[in-house]
C-alpha cells in the first residue's frame, strides 16, 4: 500500500482507538469496529479464552485462529471462522 493509503486507513480507524499516554491501546466501541471488518486473524502461540474471539463470534464476524488454549471451543470450525495448528504457518496463510 502506499503511505498515503495507510494514511487513509489510520484516519478510517483512529476514531476506534484510544491511545493512552502508557501506550495501551483501548477499542472505543467493539461492536462498531467488528461491523467494520470482514474478519479477524488471531495468530497466536499462547491463549486463555480470548474475549476478542468472544466478540468477534458475537459480532458475526469469522475468526482465522490458531488453535490454542480455548480457542478451540470458542470456534468451532466453518460457524465462527476457522482454526489451525499453531505451528503451521502454511495452514494459517491457507486459511
Amino acid at each position: 500500500m502506499p503511505p498515503d493509503s495507510l494514511d487513509a486507513v489510520w484516519h478510517a480507524t483512529a476514531t476506534w482507538f484510544d491511545l493512552q499516554p502508557d501506550g495501551t491501546v483501548t477499542i472505543v466501541d467493539h461492536f462498531d469496529f467488528y461491523a467494520a471488518i470482514d474478519s479477524l486473524l488471531l495468530p497466536s502461540l499462547t491463549e486463555g479464552m480470548p474475549a476478542v474471539a468472544i466478540e468477534a463470534a458475537l459480532s458475526g464476524v469469522p475468526t482465522i485462529a490458531t488453535n490454542v488454549g480455548a480457542v478451540g471451543e470458542i470456534i468451532v470450525d466453518h460457524e465462527a471462522g476457522t482454526t489451525v495448528p499453531a505451528d503451521s504457518l502454511d495452514d494459517f496463510l491457507a486459511a
